[in-house]
């Protein structure tokens, strides 16, 4: 659990649940700060300990609020499609240094309170990731983890970063702060355990396992930080080394469950028909006496005056097309495991599958001989098959046709293949273009 302290009162605010959690300074019942809804992460005390920041997940994307700790209230800091993440309050209350992720990139960032801007202070094209930034209680520099093996400070009055600690080969560091004297503290994780380490040295007992979130300080010489196991525990950077030298902090948090379990007071019974509630591809047959559609994962056949039958039972069954003598109907279903195009003779016949591709068919259309079809891969190429029209089992290998794509042929609303119609002078049965 990340977590942070107010010096003045010992207060410790943390997360769990995704939520934020105060505790008093010798444990107890903890009270909520935050609810579901804000998604609360990473909090960073106010001086003053009236408010702390943390990063919220409440709009789909990562920005950086702080919460009134008597009033509840909640405000937001930041916006935009970025992840804005890992605040860190600045000693005098005005700047929070932040990492601020977007499409791969990561930069340290920092926000005037005052002004509402954002300055980019290292991270503008050199490729590194950004974490856990902690200013010097000076207000001069900060802290933070660069990669996964290195800890840079950044002097802000120059620009001037320079190298503050490398990890030994094969761990990682994470967790960065300063306590209030000035001195450097970090989690060093190798492979499945982790120590915490004060100015390199290691501070806490192999068995208490920090979490790779930064500590939070009570004063210059004792800390407060949150175990793997889910407690908390106080120790000095002092004392040896050693499982006795810490203190756990008892705290209880009350969850309570978001529902209550529904309680079906009579059997459900479905009726043996309903109403649709929606169709889609309607395609009107050759003669304009029915229309083909797909309903409830089937096809379906209406003529008008009449009433509609099912076609297809089996199979996800879509892209209806009529022959052109409106004998049978072309469709593209996925009852073998990959779409492919079958057609569906309306005499009561067999249905029978016309293409067995890798890429599969979609999308179909029969030109206006009906002895070819046009149809889409699932990649989006466009393919066409010949075959004597209205006779069963004589597909013919596809062929790749030469066509512009223009964006995904899949997606909702992705046109099928257009024939031409048959040249002027020609008899309605002749092939188009």
């Amino acid at each position: 659990m990340a977590l942070t302290c107010d010096p003045a009162t010992g207060r410790i605010v943390h997360d769990a649940v995704n939520a934020l959690w105060l505790v008093p300074p010798s444990g107890g019942a903890a009270r909520r700060l935050t609810d579901d809804a804000k998604d609360a992460t990473w909090p960073s005390f106010f001086p003053g300990g009236a408010r702390v920041a943390f990063q919220s997940f409440r709009r789909g994307t990562y920005d950086l609020c702080a919460v009134d700790l008597a009033t509840g209230a909640v405000e937001r800091l930041t916006r935009g499609p970025q992840y804005d993440v890992e605040p860190a309050v600045s000693p005098d209350g005005r700047r929070i240094a932040y990492v601020s992720e977007d499409d791969g990139t990561s930069v340290l960032r920092c926000l005037d309170l005052a002004t509402g801007r954002t300055r980019t202070l290292a991270g503008t094209g050199d490729g590194r990731s950004y974490r856990s930034p902690t200013w010097h209680p000076g207000g001069r520099s900060l802290a933070y983890v660069v990669g996964e093996t290195e800890v840079e400070t950044l002097h802000l009055a120059d620009g001037r970063r320079t190298p503050t600690y490398t990890a030994p080969a094969g761990q990682v560091v994470r967790g960065t702060s300063y306590s209030p004297g000035g001195a450097l503290a970090h989690v060093l994780v190798d492979g499945p355990r982790a120590r915490l380490h004060v100015e390199g040295r290691p501070v806490s007992a192999p068995a208490e396992e920090p979490g790779p979130f930064p500590v939070a300080w009570l004063s210059a010489t004792e800390l407060v930080h949150g175990g793997a196991d889910g407690l908390l525990r106080r120790r000095t950077t002092t004392g040896p080394a050693t499982p006795d030298a810490s203190t756990v902090i008892p705290f209880t948090a009350l969850l309570s469950a978001p529902g209550t379990r529904p309680v079906n007071r009579r059997p459900v019974v479905l009726p043996d028909s309903a109403p649709v509630r929606g169709i889609a591809g309607p395609v009107l047959s050759p003669d304009a006496s029915a229309v083909c559609f797909r309903a409830l994962g089937a096809l379906w056949l209406l003529p008008f005056g009449g009433t509609a039958r099912r076609l297809t039972d089996d199979g996800d069954c879509r892209d209806p097309h009529w022959f052109p003598d409106g004998r049978a109907i072309v469709h593209s279903s996925d009852r073998t495991g990959v779409p492919q195009l079958w057609r569906h003779p309306l005499d009561g016949g067999p249905p029978e599958q016309l293409t067995d591709r890798p890429g599969g068919a979609l999308l179909p259309s029969v030109s206006p001989s009906g002895r070819q079809i046009a149809s889409r891969t699932r990649r989006g190429r466009c393919t066409s098959s010949t075959s004597t029209a209205g006779r069963a089992g004589r597909s013919c290998p596809f062929r790749t046709m030469r066509a512009r794509r223009r964006g995904p042929p899949t997606a909702p609303g992705s046109p099928s293949p257009s024939w031409c119609p048959p040249p002027s002078g020609r008899p309605p049965g002749s092939t188009g273009c």
